[in-house]
Order: structure tokens, then C-alpha cells, then sequence
């Protein structure tokens, strides 16, 4: 692992904590997340709402989620390229 992908990773890291806990992020999820129920909410309570309109409307419940799922991705990700960073120093330390 190169030094430029730790600083990466740790750069990564500290951006998505300081976005999870913004007041922006918390703003922006409280509207999704009612974008969602009222999606799933329409596609669970309108009988007359035919198949392709609900597959679309599903598929944009997926696609908010899948948004708002990012950030947590991102940082898991960048923990994991620290930890093997840490054991590859480690590991060197060793030998």
C-alpha cells in the first residue's frame, strides 16, 4: 500500500465523519427518508397504481437508499484500508 492511498484513506475517512454528523446530512436524510415513505407508502396503499408505475416508484426507494448509504460505505471501506495499512506496518516492523 502506497503512502498516498493511506493519506487517501484517512482523508476519506474524516470527510465522510464530518459529513454523517453535519447538520446538512441529518437534513437531507429527514427528506429522503420521507420520500421513501411516501413512495412506499403509495405503492403499498394505492390499488390502482398499475406495475410499471410501482416498479419505478420501487426502484426510486432503492435509489434514495442506496444514497443515503454511501457515506457509511465510504467510511467502512476507508477503515479497512487503514487497518491493512496498520497490520502491513506491522508486518514489516516484523520482519
Amino acid at each position: 500500500m502506497t503512502e498516498e492511498q493511506r493519506v487517501e484513506a484517512i482523508r476519506q475517512k474524516r470527510e465522510m465523519e464530518e459529513l454523517l454528523q453535519s447538520p446538512g446530512w441529518k437534513m437531507l436524510v429527514s427528506a429522503a427518508n420521507a420520500q421513501v415513505k411516501y413512495r412506499t407508502d403509495t405503492i403499498m396503499l394505492d390499488p390502482e397504481l398499475d406495475g410499471p408505475k410501482a416498479k419505478y416508484m420501487a426502484g426510486e426507494v432503492a435509489g434514495i437508499r442506496t444514497l443515503l448509504s454511501i457515506p457509511e460505505g465510504l467510511l467502512e471501506v476507508s477503515d479497512a484500508v487503514i487497518k491493512a495499512a496498520m497490520q502491513q506496518d506491522e508486518e514489516e516492523k516484523g520482519e
